[in-house]
């Protein structure tokens, strides 16, 4: 009887722990806003040629890839300037599986959603 009750116990704890966890994560990825046109011109001084479907890209790669190692930051947690050597080194350092093309995209992402 006990045990019984400790593993219900547990399996209630797990399941509110999980859930808990999804709710971070879906409330973070709300504060990160969706690119506007905006912020398609703002990376476009510094990588010429931005597309939103770029900045798009960068957002969906960041929530879906980067709150896998750590929570995931808001774009005022790093320089803009710097967001670009920040992602590069969560892969060559830390072993984060992106892609060139997922580092440059999170990498405008975030440093045209840091220029608003």
């Amino acid at each position: 009887m006990v045990r019984a009750n400790l593993v219900r116990l547990c399996s209630i704890n797990w399941a509110a722990l999980t859930f808990a966890a999804a709710l971070a994560g879906v409330a973070c990825g709300g504060t990160l806003p969706p690119p506007s046109t905006g912020d398609a011109k703002a990376a476009s001084t510094r990588w010429p040629g931005t597309s939103i479907e770029q900045l798009q890209a960068g957002r969906r790669a960041y929530l879906a890839q980067c709150g896998k190692c750590h929570s995931l930051k808001s774009e005022s947690a790093v320089p803009k300037e710097a967001w670009e050597e920040t992602v590069s080194r969560m892969r060559s350092k830390n072993g984060a599986k992106l892609s060139d093309e997922e580092v440059a995209d999170i990498s405008r992402y975030l440093y045209a959603i840091a220029s608003r």
